[in-house]
């Protein structure tokens, strides 16, 4: 925003002047006087501008693309002309009123429908408003919505300049009222008020600006219950999640609030325990990815339990996961999910397979064995729908290369193929 000096006005695209009106209407007298041939649309400047642009030491060009679609654009090239030479002669932009620069411009703009086009955008955001009053109950967006958050947020301190508090600077107010159309503002702001709009900071804004602050100070969003109004408006954030809006919970999201952590059967003690055994076992195998076998299954388990914490986390579910944990596993490369990470590849399992029928002359793997856990009846299931027809998670390249080998039984049936 363009900064204010004495006997000078930052043009801002709300203001009226009575110098504008004046304009506008001298400028329609002389439209209506001039034939509206193609010639004149592509050739013709106004006596109106040529005395304005003398006036302010500019040269404003107009191109023959420029002309024919003056209906569609705004004149920007032109006021980017008159301002940058402006700038050149006086070394600032800020324009008194009395200067013909001033009037150009502002006529420019309003001439070319700035007033009309600035009430279309505020309806549209209106329109949102409403559609998220209708769906959630309120007004208040939060803040950190980027379009109607700060949409909604520009209306509250709009309307602090026309009323402002014992405690705001009048004076200030005063001056930026000044610039603006009462009547206009009036008409917005009785219509805000119709929807149950709040011209005052929401509460839970509030609360939501001052658990940014705790986690600056803290680095994590679980201040303790007893904590001074922030810890129950926490709490109570974990028990509205059902109710809440999407934007909210997205405002939340952002700040990796933990929706539902749960101190129920909690050992920190016990998982502290579990962590040291999984550090002592990627020292040994290089990663954290511990097999569900009967040599490791405490600690398998335990693994598998952390992927289940974090997707309930994700779910927003009951989970036992906090900050402190998450942080602790991911500084070890903890991998969350193996849905698209194979331990071992299917190719290394084949050869696996061949060197064992080899020592041992067939491929009946025992139950939990503690080189291949549960794979070999987790490939067992996936051929029984394999052969049902339904979806399996093993292809018809891979059932070939196992029945060759005799680790899975040929049916008698026609099989279809894998889905």
């Amino acid at each position: 925003m363009l900064r204010e000096e004495p006997g000078k006005t930052v043009i801002q695209p709300n203001m009226q002047p009575n110098i504008v009106n004046a304009t506008r209407k001298r400028k329609l007298q002389e439209d209506n006087s001039i034939p509206t041939t193609e010639k004149n649309t592509k050739e013709t400047v106004s006596k109106y501008e040529q005395e304005v642009n003398q006036q302010a030491g500019a040269q404003v060009t107009t191109t023959e693309d420029e002309a024919s679609d003056d209906n569609e654009k705004f004149p920007f090239n032109s006021i980017m002309t008159t301002l940058q030479t402006y700038q050149a002669q006086h070394h600032s932009l800020s324009i008194p009123k009395s200067d013909p620069v001033f009037t150009k411009i502002m006529h420019d703009l309003v001439m070319n429908g700035i007033e009309e086009e600035s009430d279309a955008l505020w309806e549209s955001y209106f329109i949102k408003l409403k559609d998220y009053n209708d769906r959630a109950g309120d007004c208040d967006l939060p803040v950190t919505d980027e379009t109607l958050g700060q949409w909604v947020e520009l209306q509250r301190k709009l309307y602090a300049k026309f009323h402002p508090t014992p405690t705001s600077d009048a004076n200030d107010d005063a001056n930026n009222v000044q610039q603006l159309n009462p009547e206009r503002y009036t008409t917005r702001f009785n219509r805000l008020s119709s929807i149950g709009f709040e011209f005052t900071t929401p509460l839970w804004d509030i609360r939501y600006n001052e658990l940014l602050e705790y986690k600056a100070q803290h680095n994590n969003v679980t201040p303790p219950v007893d904590y001074p109004k922030l810890g129950i408006w926490v709490l109570n954030q974990r028990f509205n999640l059902k109710g809440m809006s999407k934007e909210r919970v997205a405002a939340l999201d952002a700040v990796g609030f933990l929706w539902n952590h749960n101190n129920q059967n909690r050992r920190q003690d016990k998982w502290d325990k579990k962590y040291a055994e999984l550090l002592e076992y990627k020292k040994q195998n290089g990663d954290c990815n511990v097999p569900a076998t009967y040599r490791h299954s405490p600690l398998g388990t335990w693994v598998s339990k952390q992927r289940e914490e974090m997707k309930k986390l994700k779910d927003k579910k009951s989970s036992q996961l906090d900050l402190y944990r998450i942080n602790k596993l991911n500084e070890i490369n903890f991998q969350w999910s193996l849905q698209n990470y194979s331990v071992v590849s299917f190719d290394e399992r084949l050869e696996a397979l061949k060197k064992f029928k080899e020592k041992h002359g067939h491929v009946k793997i025992p139950r939990n064995h503690p080189d291949w856990g549960n794979w070999p009846n987790h490939i067992r299931n996936q051929y029984k729908n394999y052969l049902a027809g339904r979806k399996a998670k093993i292809s018809k390249e891979k059932v070939e290369a196992l029945l060759a080998i005799g680790f899975l039984e040929p049916s008698p049936q026609n099989e279809p193929g894998a889905v």
